[in-house]
């Protein structure tokens, strides 16, 4: 679905071959990597091992780190679309946001064990 949402809205704007994203990893990878240092600095000693804690935390966290990004595209470029920018920012809040919390909740659980 969100294929086909990114080539409907992004085509123009977009790595594409025979209408296939092709993404540079190197750099995608790059960019989580920058995420997960967000998180293991800022959200993990603010959660104080508590995992709803990390969740919002996280959500807050990927809400502006991802609508900040997005906004700016949006505001800069005109192939850079509103859907496409809230979808952006939605899914920033959601990933950091869960990601944060399933850190907490793993490192508990390794506690345990």
């Amino acid at each position: 679905i969100t294929k086909s949402f990114y080539i409907k809205h992004l085509g123009d704007y977009l790595r594409l071959d025979n209408n296939e994203l092709k993404p540079l990893w190197l750099y995608a990878i790059i960019s989580y990597a920058f995420q997960a240092l967000a998180i293991l600095f800022l959200i993990i000693p603010l959660a104080d091992k508590d995992w709803l804690k990390a969740l919002v935390y996280g959500a807050i966290l990927g809400f502006s780190l991802k609508g900040s990004h997005s906004f700016t595209n949006y505001s800069l470029t005109h192939l850079w679309k509103l859907p496409i920018t809230i979808l952006e920012t939605i899914w920033g809040a959601i990933l950091i946001g869960t990601t944060s919390a399933f850190i907490i909740w793993f490192s508990g659980w390794l506690a345990v064990q």
